[in-house]
């Protein structure tokens, strides 16, 4: 058998070494496994926040091999507000003043309404 060591950047990925037909192995890296020669081998490696990275690599007899695999950093989608956004306002409309005076008093500086008749 051979030997394959396999790093992660960043490190401790979860890591699943696989042939064409079976799991050979799986654990957090830095993971050394053993693993049968001259057959195809595929490696994937994840961690949260970052793709997925896949290898295959062939070992031969009794070969000791070391692979690295780099994740690459996720994009992140832009994150909410954490405060709510302030509006603007409408003014306030002020109330009309009141007036203890009858309603149908007029005030001197106010001129006739328009349906007022002037008696000669």
């Amino acid at each position: 058998m051979s030997t394959l060591a396999i790093a992660t950047e960043p490190t401790d990925a979860m890591l699943r070494v696989e042939d064409a037909t079976k799991l050979i192995a799986a654990g957090r890296s830095p993971l050394t496994v053993p693993v049968p020669q001259g057959i195809r081998i595929q490696i994937r490696a994840e961690a949260p926040g970052f793709a997925s990275a896949l290898q295959a690599i062939t070992i031969g007899e009794l070969e000791q091999k070391a692979v690295t695999l780099s994740l690459v950093p996720v994009a992140r989608l832009p994150s909410a507000p954490t405060s709510a956004p302030t509006s603007i306002a409408s003014p306030i409309a002020k109330p009309a003043p009141t007036s203890s005076r009858p309603a149908s008093s007029r005030s001197p500086e106010k001129p006739a309404a328009s349906d007022d008749k002037i008696l000669e």
